[in-house]
């Protein structure tokens, strides 16, 4: 999929948090744009797991924290079932580590819930694009090297 696309018809956009205040905030904001559509939400991975079967989806703003599974595991079960669609982590999570696990299980990208409206609108414009998109934060965090691992002999 490409941004030429958002010229054309809305991006369909799903978002999956255990707080309906989260879910809520992002309709509002995300309803704003003209080029987006927040078509369903959901507060559990199993929800969203039986939803993408039979629905496609451009994009999933994706939590790690949900109440029967963790978004980590989730997001790669999207990815089996709909390698097209953008999952990105959408966390107060900040560890490394974590971050990392997201990207190698597919995630097209990791924002922190402190993100800018402007930010986020960026980054899912970049996941539409084939990018791993990152918030600020984020980026900081992911290229600080672990101070373990400088001149620590192997």
């Amino acid at each position: 999929m490409n941004l030429i696309r958002m010229q054309t018809e809305k991006i369909n956009i799903v978002i999956v948090d255990d707080h309906p205040i989260v879910i809520e905030g992002l309709k509002m904001m995300l309803g704003n744009q003209s080029y987006f559509h927040v078509s369903e939400s959901f507060t559990t991975g199993s929800e969203i797991i039986t939803f993408i079967k039979t629905n496609p989806v451009d994009i999933i703003l994706l939590d790690i924290t949900l109440p029967d599974y963790s978004g980590i595991e989730i997001c790669k079960e999207i990815k089996k079932g709909a390698p097209n669609t953008s999952v990105i982590m959408f966390s107060n999570r900040s560890e490394r580590s974590i971050i990392m696990q997201c990207i190698q299980n597919g995630a097209s990208g990791y924002l922190l819930k402190n993100t800018s409206i402007d930010e986020l609108i960026e980054c899912l414009k970049g996941a539409l694009s084939g990018n791993i998109v990152f918030c600020n934060q984020t980026k900081h965090m992911i290229s600080k090297l672990s101070h373990t691992t400088i001149g620590t002999p192997r």
